[in-house]
């Protein structure tokens, strides 16, 4: 039975790590697809966080460089966050679905208490 629950916990966690991980790529992708030099918002993101470094003493090309690199560390934080909500809605999912099978699970038998040791 150890065992079993071992394996169980282990296949669990080997499929949470693996569905995190792919779904991260996939909204990192999909997140990226907007960040161009034509999307406005981006444009307006990316000046903003380069003046603001600018105002700290960083030459221009420094300071660009560095807020796009600002700009790609809070897309793939965005991108992992998707991805965390996606496996909790994924093991709701699988929750809801196992509620019903307690309707057939048997009562346990009343009797003397197990001994001790």
């Amino acid at each position: 039975m150890n065992l079993s629950r071992n394996m169980g916990g282990d296949i669990g966690i080997a499929f949470v790590t693996t569905f995190i991980v792919r779904r991260g790529q996939f909204h990192q992708s999909r997140l990226a697809s907007h960040t161009t030099p034509y999307d406005h918002p981006f444009e307006l993101r990316l000046e903003g966080i380069t003046a603001a470094i600018r105002h700290t003493g960083a030459s221009a090309a420094d300071a660009s460089h560095k807020a796009i690199g600002a700009l790609y560390g809070q897309l793939v934080e965005n991108a992992t966050t998707l991805a965390y909500l996606d496996v909790l809605y994924v093991m709701a999912i699988g929750t809801a679905l196992m509620v019903p099978l307690l309707l057939f699970t048997e009562k346990p038998k009343g009797g003397a208490a197990p001994g001790g040791h």
